[in-house]
């Protein structure tokens, strides 16, 4: 069962008064004209991106340029992107003359491009005749100098080839955006010895989504400038400013949020195009921006208040945007993203099925030693393949899983957060990240379970004394597990504390109190109770589940997670000796990222879900559902409704995945630089990700029965147990209460630690 928030949000009332008007651009939204940015990307070398001297095209690169392009005028990073795939289907296609060649006319400054027929275009694609092309009316970006086209032709054959011409060769006529061909004389140097239109799929998605991605978070960012500064309250709101409206700061994070989901997508589709696996990542990162895209222009208008609808520069960027997202059909990709989601081979992007897992955890009844990230990922997989099969009926019988929590025990996952000078993992925070999510995906209440475990350990490494982190990281690599006993009813807020651990004369202490919503305290081996001290500091007294005068009731009723080994734990006088508390009020102080890592682990839980949902309901269609009668389909996979809309979701919970590993690195940079500004950027990357994961998993979930189909919502199937351990997990912190920090930090500047807010 989630446990509880300790600190309170911060006030809607809290964002700093508008700076004064002067102090923004007299035309806000205002991007430079095309022909000089054009110009300065020209003197900066982008297009001599992205082809390498070896041949290789480098990706990353390329979209770094694109994202930059964009910020200015979508219509010349639209160009660039065109120059980028000619130079890509070059690379893949062309020969090494005509790779020098392609590098060679990037280097004068001059761009290659890919003439198409616009459409409803009747001349049809050019032909190549007897050694002469010819075509007319085909369509090419003005915005940039154009030196080399690459031209899509159709030989006597009726085959599909390529041809690489000079854009001042005979027969060529280049005017205002229209390419004519007449009869022009070509031979075997400009004939690509190869072509395939699929392989450049990919590269054309990746390429446009980082245009659609780095002219949204550009628009935001203007957007946000122009609220803090010009934007007006809306009337009849009573707010000093705009930015004090607590919808409009709420707005600016969701937006926030679905942009750096966009964006890390693109950059897990960057890293696919560097592996050469680049097709199902690009669509999906496509047909996400595309998405993104669309609603953050739908709703930004809104946020920038009524005087929004004068800004004629926002609505020419905004048109501009939306007419970018439209060049490939949105749907189409999805369907294509759908189609190899649904194919009988698929299988999770950079997986090989045939690398056979470890097992699960020693067969001698040992507690394994877990000696790399990579390593750790393989064990987690195993675990979760060796736990998935009885989730459904440990959630159906409410059975809190002694087995599967033992095999956890023995697998050495518990102690891959100890530090190596310990003997342990020292575990990349992806790593954290990736093994909950990956046990979450299988069952979403042992997920939960690793939830304070890992967070007793952050909190022994934190306040811990070196005896206490010398102790309990022993017990942790010895496969024993902390639970937590935080939350109290009856209590005026969540997270107010009334137990009290009272003094002895020899020494220890006495713990009183009773505590609710207590996460895997059931079956653990520790349990971390929350309590205040002599002093009525915040302290963490950590007991033994076997200790006298504690009672652990089993009365956790909750809807969903309901394994969890939650409930009520009462604490009549429970002797604790002085080594087994924590001075937890120590980590309330200054900027760390402690609270970061907590919530990485509750993201991981959601995002992990999201991923049971869609393969659940992904297993339920391909095995047991039927098409309707009325459409006369042979299969359900005929149904390019359902594939299109399992392919959305596909990209959607994709991207959680990606947001959330780009929250575990920015945790990784706050660890290895504590200073304040790392550490809130890293804290609000983690609440972006546990708060649009949520949402996501909440989609998936909930969607996947109308793709199912009625039978599919039988309790017997139970796939209803993933919605319902989301939408139990996903009230530990409101979204939107997420959100708002990432909005506030956006308008305002301020920082956080935790749900903690430093203005600077």
């Amino acid at each position: 069962m989630p446990t509880q928030t300790t600190e309170t949000p911060p006030p809607a009332v809290a964002a700093p008064a508008p700076a004064p008007a002067a102090a923004l651009a007299p035309q806000p939204f205002a991007a430079p004209a095309a022909a000089r940015l054009a110009t300065e990307l020209i003197a900066d070398g982008a297009l001599s991106l992205p082809l390498r001297v070896d041949g290789a095209v480098d990706w990353r690169a390329a979209a770094a340029a694109l994202d930059l392009a964009a910020a200015g005028s979508i219509a010349v990073a639209a160009a660039l992107a065109d120059h980028y795939l000619a130079v890509a289907a070059v690379a893949i296609h062309g020969d090494a003359d005509q790779r020098a060649e392609a590098i060679a006319t990037g280097a004068a400054g001059h761009a290659l491009a890919i003439p198409v027929a616009p459409p409803g275009h009747a001349a049809g694609e050019p032909q190549l005749l007897d050694g002469q092309l010819s075509g007319e009316g085909l369509a090419i970006p003005p915005e940039l100098p154009l030196g080399t086209l690459l031209v899509r032709a159709q030989d006597e054959r009726g085959e599909r080839v390529a041809l690489l011409l000079d854009a001042a060769a005979p027969g060529v006529r280049i005017a205002d955006g229209r390419v004519d061909l007449a009869a022009v004389p070509v031979g075997d140097a400009e004939l690509l010895p190869r072509w395939s239109e699929e392989r450049l799929l990919g590269a054309s998605a990746l390429l446009h989504a980082a245009v659609s991605v780095g002219a949204t978070i550009a628009l935001l960012e203007d957007g946000a400038r122009f609220a803090a500064t010009q934007g007006q309250p809306w009337a009849g709101r009573t707010y000093a400013s705009l930015i004090h409206d607590p919808h409009v700061i709420r707005g600016f994070g969701h937006s926030r949020a679905h942009a750096h989901a966009a964006r890390a997508a693109l950059d897990r589709a960057v890293e696919a195009a560097e592996a050469a696996d680049a097709v199902h990542a690009a669509l999906a990162a496509q047909a996400l921006a595309a998405d993104v895209a669309v609603a953050v222009g739908a709703l930004l208008p809104e946020l920038l208040g009524p005087t929004a609808a004068e800004l004629e520069p926002l609505w020419t960027r905004l048109r501009a945007l939306r007419a970018h997202t439209l060049r490939d059909p949105i749907s189409w990709r999805h369907y294509s993203v759908g189609q190899q989601l649904l194919a009988a081979d698929w299988s999770e992007p950079g997986l090989d099925p045939a690398t056979p897992l470890p097992p699960a955890a020693p067969a001698d009844g040992s507690v394994r030693t877990i000696e790399s990230d990579a390593e750790a990922i393989a064990v987690a997989r195993a675990y979760a393949a060796a736990i998935a099969p009885g989730a459904g009926v440990r959630d159906r019988d409410r059975s809190h899983g002694w087995e599967e929590l033992a095999l956890l025990g023995r697998s050495g996952l518990l102690g891959i957060t100890v530090p190596a000078e310990y003997g342990g993992l020292d575990a990349r925070q992806a790593t954290i990240a990736e093994v909950v999510r990956l046990v979450g995906a299988a069952d979403g209440s042992i997920s939960q379970i690793l939830q304070p475990h890992f967070g007793a350990l952050e909190a022994i490494l934190t306040a811990g004394t070196e005896a206490q982190r010398r102790f309990f990281f022993r017990q942790a690599l010895s496969g024993r597990r902390f639970g937590n006993a935080n939350g109290e009813r009856g209590t005026k807020a969540a997270g107010d504390i009334t137990t009290r651990l009272v003094p002895t004369l020899t020494g220890s202490y006495r713990v009183e109190g009773t505590k609710f919503y207590c996460t895997g305290s059931l079956s653990a081996d520790w349990i971390a109770v929350t309590a205040r001290d002599p002093a009525g500091n915040r302290s963490s007294a950590l007991v033994q589940r076997d200790a006298a005068n504690l009672e652990l009731v089993d009365d956790w009723s909750g809807i969903g997670q309901r394994t969890t080994a939650s409930g009520t734990t009462r604490l009549d006088g429970v002797e604790v000796q002085e080594l087994h508390v924590l001075a937890q009020w120590r980590m309330a102080e200054g900027a760390h990222v402690s609270g970061a890592k907590s919530n990485l682990v509750h993201a991981a839980v959601n995002v992990g879900i999201g991923f049971g949902a869609l393969a659940a309901g992904r297993e339920y269609v391909l095995t047991r559902s039927r098409p309707s009668k009325d459409l006369g389909l042979e299969s359900v996979l005929e149904d390019p409704h359902l594939v299109q809309r399992f392919g959305a979701l596909h990209a959607k919970q994709q991207s959680a995945h990606a947001l959330l590993l780009r929250a575990a690195e920015l945790i990784g940079a706050a660890i290895d630089d504590p200073s304040p500004a790392v550490v809130s950027a890293a804290t609000l990357a983690v609440a972006e990700a546990e708060a649009y994961g949520g949402d996501v998993a909440l989609e998936v979930g909930s969607e996947v029965f109308a793709l199912a189909g009625a039978s599919a919502s039988r309790s017997e199937v139970g796939l209803d147990r993933h919605w319902r351990d989301v939408r139990v997990h996903t009230l530990h912190d409101p979204a939107v209460w997420k959100f708002f920090q990432a909005g506030d930090a956006l308008l305002s500047g301020a920082q956080y630690f935790g749900n903690r807010r430093n203005v600077i």
